[in-house]
């Protein structure tokens, strides 16, 4: 039996999921959004049998099709940066899910917030 990769990684000590929240009508991502960024590049570089798969999202409020199109670019914002890491394109799927799957009230401004993000999420291929 011939291993894929010299490098193994342990699948269970990675997170579920990162979460990177945006403010209203942004696409600003912090420093501190670019630095957990650059770990995951980091992790995926070292360890070629991983992929990405990056999901946005948005809170209610805002057209359908305007909510559609700005979690799609927020997500495929952080597939660039990662592109441009290193990271093979084929690695990484990015989907725009619109204002679906929230995990807060959309009543509030701080469970709108919640709502606005991108999920990203590191697997064994």
């Amino acid at each position: 039996q011939s291993e894929k990769s010299s490098k193994k990684l342990d699948t269970m000590k990675l997170p579920e999921k990162i979460i990177f929240n945006f403010e209203l009508n942004s696409n600003e991502l912090t420093t501190k959004a670019y630095r957990d960024l650059d770990g995951i590049a980091q992790l995926v570089t070292k360890y070629p049998g991983l992929e990405i798969i990056i999901e946005g999202y948005t809170d209610s409020l805002g057209s359908y099709s305007y909510n559609k199109k700005l979690s799609k670019f927020r997500a495929e914002i952080i597939k660039k940066y990662f592109v441009g890491k290193g990271i093979d394109r084929l690695k990484i799927t990015a989907v725009g899910h619109g204002a679906k799957g929230f995990i807060a009230t959309n009543d509030t401004e701080e469970g709108r917030r919640l709502n606005r993000r991108v999920e990203i999420k590191v697997k064994a291929e």
